[in-house]
């Protein structure tokens, strides 16, 4: 490794002679941030979109207090206030029938 350059240094010849030196490589990195990046969006969007369906379902619960057994989710909580408002919707649906 005798060669020297005196001209400035520049990122884009070494961006450039990697790619050409190992170019396989340099498109499994490409392709692993893409696919690290594509996660990333993911994940902040279902979380975003978990917590603005969670917000809706407290909203309409419609009640100041919960009651549930020690060491139950909450989720479970929630989830049996929406199957008791189906089943008063359905029942309501059946009485006008």
């Amino acid at each position: 490794m005798t060669e020297t350059y005196d001209g400035p240094f520049s990122l884009l010849q070494m961006f450039w002679g990697s790619i050409t030196a190992r170019p396989l490589r340099s498109f499994l990195s490409v392709i692993a941030i893409a696919i690290q990046v594509i996660l990333v969006l993911m994940i902040v969007g279902l979380t975003s979109g978990v917590i603005s369906e969670w917000g809706k379902r407290v909203e309409g619960v419609g009640a100041d207090i919960l009651v549930q057994p020690p060491n139950a989710s909450i989720f479970f909580a929630f989830l049996s206030v929406g199957w008791m408002k189906w089943l008063q919707r359905s029942s309501s649906r059946n009485q006008r029938t």
